[in-house]
């Protein structure tokens, strides 16, 4: 039974993990949200959430936490967690830019 097991992301793989599980980024735009990972567990995304922000106050500063189920069927349930939401481009890219000077896997995602 698997349903026991927790998804465990290495460092060097959390980025291909962001962009497998990236929703298409078509049309227009109603703002940026930044995507900061996806978990098999809620709770680890949430944890994520404090973390970055105690770390990263100024730069994550006015950005609330977006945790969204995402339903693989028979791989399980991930958890994507963003933040956001920017009205432009180039504030998402500085964030992510930020976070990827940490070490933080982050892509770009229209809302």
């Amino acid at each position: 039974n698997d349903q026991g097991e927790s998804l465990v992301v290495k460092p060097e793989t959390v980025a291909e993990t962001v962009a497998a599980i990236a929703p298409s980024v078509k049309g227009g735009a109603d703002g940026f949200l930044v995507q900061l990972g996806a978990f098999s567990k809620k709770e680890t995304a949430e944890q994520l959430w404090k973390n970055l922000k105690n770390d990263n106050a100024a730069l994550l500063s006015g950005l609330s936490p977006d945790v969204m189920m995402i339903d693989l069927g028979k791989k399980g349930v991930l958890y994507r967690l963003r933040g956001g939401l920017v009205t432009s481009r180039e504030q998402a890219d500085n964030i992510c830019a930020g976070l990827k000077t940490k070490k933080q896997a982050c892509i770009v995602m229209v809302k």
